[in-house]
C-alpha cells in the first residue's frame, strides 16, 4: 500500500507499483473535485490508475460546473495538484507537471457532461453519475453503464481488438442482466442477439465482421431518438472548428536564436518529442526558408562557412527581402492560424531578426530600415529564446567564424533579446538535458500564462523557472524594479549596436539601465485589417469592442455594478473612441442619463446623444455643480491630459460636478510612458476619499496587462480634506 501526501491532503492508493507523474496529477485533480463537491466518474481504463496513465483519461463531470469554473478550480489548486493547465478546449484539459528528474509530464483529461459520439447523445450525464460507484479512491460508473459506454465507443470508432473484447466480456460476466438491457437499448433484436452471444461466449469475431453495419444502425437509431440534439451538436462542432481556425491560442510559435555553437539544432530536436503530450504535433522551420531546395526535394547542406560569400548588392538585397522573406512570413497571416488551431508547436531555427545581428550570413547588403519595416509587418512569434554561452564555449563547439565575431554576435544577441518583451535567455553552456528542461519550462510557462490570461485568472502559473534563466539587471529604483519584473527573465547585459524591430526605446540598453515597458502595438497589416472590418460592422450598426483584460474588467465588472445601482442615474463618460461607441446604448437602455465629453471634434460620432466637445479641465463651463453621480475617466490621464496644471483643474472640476456620494473612476496606465506623475501627488484628488469598490473589494485595481492598466476609485464625502 502506497500513501501519497499532497499538501494538506492524504490519499491512500492500493497499488504495488508507484504512480507515475501523470498518475500523481490525476489523483490530485480527482481529490480536488471531491473536496469541491463536484460529482464525477472515470468511464473506463481505470484499473491500472494511478500507477499507469498511458493515454487520455475519459471522464464524466456534473454539468452544473461550467468549463470556466472547472478551469478556475484547477488553477486555484495548481500548487497542491502540482501541475498547470496548458491547453483548454471546453472540458478537454491538458495539465503539465514535472517528474522527479525535471522532465515534463502531462495529463490529458477528456471530460464531458454527457456521453456523445459523432454528435449523437447516448447517455445523459446525470444518469451515470446517479449510479456511480467507488473504486479505490475514485468514482466509476455502474457495471452496466460502463459496459454500454465502452461497447458504444468501440462500435462508433469501428475498432474492436482482442483486448477490448476481453474487457467487454469481463464486464458482462459481472452484470449480465444489466448489460443485456443496455445492448437492447441501442440496437435492434438481430444485432442485440449477435452482440450478446459474443459477450457470453467470448468470441467477438462475428461482431468484428459486422462492425460497419452495427455502427450505421447505432448512429441511425440515435439520430431518430434525438434529431434536434444531433443537429445542434453538429452545428456547434462546425462553429467551434471555424472559430479555432482563426484563433492562434491552441498552438505556440517559438523562435530559437543564438550564435554558432549555442546548440540550437540539438535543443530543437530534443524539445519537440518531450512536449508531445502538450501539443498534437510539432513542425520545424528555419531561416532562410530554402524553398527551392524543398520544392525540388533536395537535401539542405549545412552552412559551414557562413561568411564565405560576399553580400548581395543593395538592390538585390532589397528585392530578396521584400519578395522572398516578407512574402514567406506574411503568408503566416493565413497559414499560421490554421496551423496553430490544430494545437501545433512551431519551432524556428533562427528567424528574420537574425539578419539584424549577422547580415553577412544571409548576404544582406540592403538598408536596415527595410528589415525593420518588414519585421513590423509580419506576424510576431509568441516566444523568443536565446541560447547563450561564453565565447570560449561557442568556439570550442564550432569554429565557423572567428573568435571576435562570436563575441560580437553574442553581445548583439543579448542586446536584441533585452529589447523584446517576450524574449528569454537560457544558459546553453550546461549539459543538454539541463538546457532542454529549462526551455521546456519556458514554453510551458508561456502556455499556462496564456490560458490564465484568456480566462481572467490573475495569478501567475505555478510552473517555476530555474536559476539558469537569466534575470534582469538590478533596477535603479523600486518603481522601475516593479515594472521590469513583468518582463520575465531577460538579459540586459551588453551594449547595443544592433537595430532592433522590437526595441522599446530609441536608445540602446546599457548595463545599468533597465528595459522600460512600452505599450504593445499590433503589426501594421493587422491594424489595417481590423480597421476595415470595424468600418464594415459600423455600416450595419454593429459596435466593436476591444478585447483587452482591462476592458473586460471595465465592461463585465465595473459597468454592471453601476447599471444595477438605482441611485446612480447621471453619468459622464470622459473620452470617446470607436470601442466606446456601444456604451451609449448600454447605459441608455438601463434608464441612465448618459453624457460624454471629448476634446477631439472628429470623435463626436462615437459619443452619446448628449455630447460635449471640450476638455475635462473645462467641465464647469458646461455643467452645474453636483450634476453627476458617476464620472468615468478612463484612458485620459497620461493620454492627452498630461500637464500638472491641467490635471489639477480637471479633477477639481470633477469634484465640483459630483454629487455628495458620487464616484470618480480614473483609469490610467502605471508605466513610465503613460504616467506623467503619481496620482498621490495630485492635490485636487485630496478633496475626495478612496472608495472601496464592492465587487472587487479594493479602491485600486491593477489589471493583468503589460501596461499595468489601473482603476482607482474615489468618492465625494463631506469629511474629505477641502484644502488644495
Amino acid at each position: 500500500m502506497l500513501r501519497l501526501h499532497l499538501a494538506n491532503a492524504s490519499i491512500t492508493l492500493k497499488s504495488d507499483v508507484a504512480p507515475s507523474g501523470p498518475g500523481l496529477i490525476l489523483m490530485a485533480v480527482l481529490d480536488t473535485l471531491d473536496r469541491a463537491g463536484i460529482p464525477y466518474c472515470l468511464l473506463h481504463g481505470y484499473e491500472d490508475y494511478p500507477a499507469h496513465v498511458n493515454s487520455d483519461v475519459d471522464g464524466l463531470i456534473s454539468g452544473r460546473l461550467p468549463p470556466r469554473q472547472l478551469l478556475a478550480l484547477l488553477h486555484k489548486n495548481r500548487v497542491r495538484i502540482g501541475a498547470d493547465v496548458v491547453r483548454c478546449q471546453g472540458y478537454h484539459l491538458v495539465l503539465a507537471g514535472r517528474r522527479s528528474d525535471g522532465s515534463p509530464c502531462f495529463l490529458d483529461l477528456d471530460l464531458s457532461v454527457d456521453c456523445e459520439f459523432d454528435d449523437r447523445p447516448f447517455y445523459a450525464g446525470h444518469e451515470l453519475l446517479a449510479s456511480r460507484r467507488q473504486y479505490r479512491q475514485f468514482w466509476v460508473p455502474a457495471v452496466q453503464f460502463e459496459f454500454g459506454y465502452y461497447l458504444i465507443k468501440k462500435v462508433a470508432k469501428g475498432h474492436l481488438d482482442n483486448e477490448h473484447a476481453l474487457a467487454l466480456s469481463r464486464l458482462y460476466a459481472r452484470d449480465a442482466t444489466g448489460c443485456e438491457t443496455q445492448v437492447r437499448r441501442f440496437w435492434g433484436a438481430g444485432s442485440s442477439a449477435l452482440i450478446l452471444s459474443a459477450a457470453r461466449s467470448g468470441d467477438w469475431e462475428p461482431v468484428r465482421l459486422r462492425l460497419p453495419k452495427l455502427r450505421a444502425e447505432l448512429r441511425w437509431r440515435a439520430t431518430l431518438r434525438h434529431p434536434v440534439r444531433t443537429v445542434v451538436n453538429s452545428a456547434r462542432r462546425l462553429t467551434g472548428l471555424l472559430k479555432r481556425c482563426w484563433r492562434r491560442d491552441s498552438g505556440l510559435n517559438v523562435v530559437f536564436l543564438g550564435p554558432d555553437g549555442a546548440g540550437k539544432s540539438s535543443v530543437i530536436k530534443a524539445v519537440g518529442p518531450m512536449l508531445a503530450g502538450a501539443m498534437h504535433r510539432t513542425i520545424y522551420r528555419r531561416f532562410t526558408p530554402a524553398l527551392v531546395a524543398r520544392l525540388l526535394h533536395r537535401p539542405i547542406p549545412p552552412n559551414n562557412r557562413p561568411h564565405a560569400l560576399p553580400p548581395r548588392s543593395c538592390l538585390m538585397s532589397a528585392v530578396r527581402a521584400v519578395l522572398y522573406w516578407f512574402v514567406y512570413y506574411a503568408l503566416d497571416y493565413v497559414t499560421a492560424p490554421l496551423t496553430l488551431a490544430r494545437a501545433t508547436l512551431v519551432l524556428h531555427d533562427r528567424h528574420l531578426v537574425d539578419a539584424f545581428v549577422d547580415p553577412r550570413r544571409h548576404r544582406y547588403g540592403g538598408p536596415m530600415w527595410l528589415l525593420t519595416l518588414i519585421s513590423r509587418l509580419i506576424p510576431r512569434p509568441d516566444l523568443f529564446i536565446l541560447l547563450d554561452a561564453p565565447t570560449g564555449v561557442l568556439q570550442a563547439r564550432k569554429q565557423e567564424v572567428p573568435f571576435d565575431e562570436s563575441a560580437r554576435q553574442r553581445e548583439a544577441y543579448l542586446s536584441l533579446i533585452a529589447s523584446m518583451k517576450n524574449g528569454h535567455v537560457v544558459d546553453s553552456a550546461r549539459p543538454l538535458e539541463h538546457v532542454v528542461n529549462d526551455v521546456n519550462e519556458l514554453i510551458l510557462r508561456q502556455l499556462a500564462a496564456r490560458i490564465a490570461h484568456q480566462h481572467g485568472l490573475r495569478d501567475s502559473p505555478s510552473i517555476r523557472g530555474t536559476a539558469h534563466l537569466r534575470p534582469p539587471e538590478p533596477a535603479v529604483n523600486a518603481r522601475t524594479t516593479a515594472r521590469n519584473d513583468r518582463l520575465g527573465p531577460i538579459q540586459t547585459n551588453g551594449s547595443s549596436q544592433t537595430s532592433s524591430p522590437f526595441r522599446h526605446s530609441r536608445h540602446a540598453n546599457t548595463r545599468r539601465a533597465p528595459v522600460p515597458i512600452r505599450m504593445p502595438r499590433p503589426p501594421l497589416l493587422k491594424r489595417l485589417v481590423f480597421r476595415v472590418i470595424r468600418d464594415i460592422k459600423r455600416l450595419f450598426g454593429v459596435s466593436s469592442y476591444l478585447r483587452n483584460e482591462d476592458r473586460r474588467v471595465l465592461e463585465q465588472i465595473i459597468f454592471p455594478h453601476f447599471l444595477e445601482d438605482v441611485s446612480c442615474r447621471d453619468i459622464l463618460f470622459v473620452g470617446c473612441q470607436w470601442y466606446t461607441e456601444g456604451y451609449s446604448e448600454r447605459f441608455e437602455r438601463n434608464g441612465k442619463d448618459y453624457w460624454t465629453i471629448e476634446i477631439q471634434p472628429t470623435r463626436q460620432r462615437y459619443g452619446a446623444k448628449q455630447h460635449v466637445v471640450d476638455g475635462l479641465q473645462n467641465l464647469r463651463r458646461h455643467f452645474e455643480p453636483a450634476t453627476f453621480d458617476l464620472i468615468l475617466s478612463n484612458g485620459v490621464f497620461g493620454w492627452g491630459l498630461n500637464k500638472k496644471d491641467d490635471v489639477e483643474q480637471a479633477f477639481r472640476a470633477c469634484h465640483d460636478c459630483l454629487r455628495e456620494g458620487g464616484v470618480l473612476l480614473i483609469g490610467w496606465d502605471d508605466i513610465e510612458e503613460r504616467c506623467p506623475f503619481r496620482l498621490e501627488q495630485c492635490r485636487s484628488l485630496r478633496t475626495l476619499k478612496p472608495f472601496q469598490f464592492p465587487p472587487l473589494g479594493v479602491s485600486e485595481c491593477v489589471t493583468d496587462t503589460p501596461y499595468r492598466h489601473t482603476y482607482t476609485f474615489y468618492v465625494k464625502r463631506e469629511e474629505a480634506d477641502t484644502r488644495y
